[in-house]
């Protein structure tokens, strides 16, 4: 049989706040499968008709509950391939962006119950601390782009 190429495309939003001088960046405890499980920013696939601006503003939303999120900027595109046994080799391409918001608490989530079911765990932690929590080393790797960004657009 031969190996099926799956290309997507996600977008993956680092949504910040600040409260006095510290700055917060929201993350999400996910359990994908029971080997694959880690806390990460509000991600999920860019629909057909989406741009990628539309998708990480529509996914902060669902992912996070908070109504307000505003896009700084796009501060990172990556595009990797993996390989689902021998059937399937996926191409995904990620946008990574950096959102604010002002709220504390969250609204309400807009998941479906699959997407509820991955979900354990949502926590706002010090933007210098997030690095020891996150699962990926893509997203890891963004926190000092994002202080810069913070820095140069002198927000916060």
């Amino acid at each position: 049989m031969e190996q099926q190429t799956i290309f997507h495309e996600t977008a993956w939003t680092f949504l910040l706040r600040k409260e006095g001088n510290e700055r917060y960046v929201y993350l999400i405890y996910y359990q994908w499968t029971e080997k694959l499980f880690g806390w990460s920013s509000a991600k999920w696939h860019i629909e057909q008709w989406e741009t990628p601006e539309i998708a990480a503003l529509r996914e902060t939303i669902e992912e996070t509950g908070f109504k307000d999120p505003q896009l700084l900027d796009l501060i990172n595109v990556n595009e990797y391939s993996y390989d689902v046994g021998d059937w399937y080799n996926h191409i995904k391409k990620t946008y990574w962006f950096a959102a604010i918001t002002d709220e504390v608490t969250p609204w309400k989530l807009n998941l479906t119950e699959n997407e509820l079911n991955q979900i354990k765990e949502t926590k706002w932690y010090k933007l210098n601390d997030a690095v020891g929590y996150l699962r990926f080393d893509d997203e890891k790797d963004l926190i000092p782009k994002i202080v810069t960004l913070l820095q140069q657009k002198e927000i916060y």
